[in-house]
């Protein structure tokens, strides 16, 4: 069968997709009312309007020093807005391959914590999560409604696969369930993502059958990504 070329295409609309700013770049928060700017240098994930415009930022793959002067100016927003229209954000595609991204894309997308009122389609909104940030750092949420994060450790290396993910933490990273190893004459922190089953979830209101998610495994750990 004759493989899409969609597949090995980034598209504009693909919010995983990575970028080094060119020049610094003004965001705001939905209100409009504050603004930030990010430094030329800064990687970040964000939203393509197909003319080399970024649209919006995730602020939770930002590196911690960002995330730290994004929240703190801004306040409590998954997304930043870019404040003005014609930006160039999103002409230099991130090309590194790190534990961060991979092909200019991130790698490792927002998971939460799957729990017992994971079977209902709101619960990630409440759930505590994890993400990997710019500066390779493994980052947990406390709370699926605030954004920065709660504590991190340094990714010290990784590897891939097809269906899996090994990250090596500097640390370990309470919330995340880790194994100690040794290395040389130190210590890092082994921490295996796999991919699990699909399951429906149900709605929140009424019970019915929703959409579907996947089971990310951890060892004993389990989250989820919808």
């Amino acid at each position: 069968m004759e493989q899409s070329v969609a597949i090995h295409t980034v598209q504009s609309y693909n919010m995983y997709q990575t970028y080094k700013l060119k020049s610094p770049l003004k965001l705001t928060n939905g209100f409009r009312h504050k603004t930030i700017i990010l430094p030329k240098g800064s990687v970040v994930t964000g939203l393509n309007d197909g003319t080399g415009n970024l649209q919006n930022i995730d602020s939770t793959t930002l590196s911690i020093k960002n995330q730290k002067k994004v929240f703190k100016k801004l306040g409590n927003w998954h997304l930043s807005f870019a404040m003005i229209k014609n930006n160039d954000g999103a002409t230099q595609p991130y090309t590194r391959n790190t534990s961060f991204s991979i092909n200019s894309l991130a790698s490792f997308p927002q998971l939460s914590v799957k729990k017992a009122e994971t079977q209902y389609d709101l619960a990630a909104t409440t759930l505590p999560f994890i993400s990997v940030t710019a500066d390779n750092q493994l980052a947990y949420h406390s709370h699926g409604e605030i954004y920065q994060a709660t504590r991190y450790a340094k990714i010290k290396k990784f590897k891939r696969t097809h269906s899996t993910i090994t990250y090596y933490l500097s640390d370990p990273l309470k919330g995340v369930t880790t194994k100690r190893i040794k290395v040389g004459k130190a210590y890092q922190y082994r921490l295996n993502f796999k991919l699990g089953h699909v399951f429906q979830n149900r709605d929140s209101y009424n019970g019915d059958a929703g959409g579907y998610d996947i089971t990310v495994n951890s060892d004993k750990q389990a989250f989820l990504m919808m």
